[in-house]
């Protein structure tokens, strides 16, 4: 039969394996961080790696329209001098 002194033996074991293990863990995460983070590219870096990609080739257009529509009262523009 466990005694509360065992339990309190058990609890302190698993505490220490804990601290131990989240000691482990900080560790490889700070000694791998470079692999573990992806790295942030800035916008001439996304730019330059679709440029490396597209080569001479044509560029993609896109147009985008898109209608202006309200809910609810009509809204008349206001005529600018």
């Amino acid at each position: 039969m466990a005694t509360a002194m065992d339990h309190r033996h058990r609890e302190q074991a698993n505490c220490k394996w804990n601290k131990d293990l989240a000691k482990k863990i900080a560790a490889d995460v700070t000694q791998k961080c470079d692999t573990l983070i992806a790295k942030e590219e800035t916008q001439e870096e996304r730019i330059e790696k679709i440029r490396k990609t597209l080569g001479d080739k044509r560029r993609p257009v896109i147009l985008v329209k898109i209608a202006e529509q309200h809910f609810g009262q009509r809204v008349i523009p206001k005529l600018i001098h």
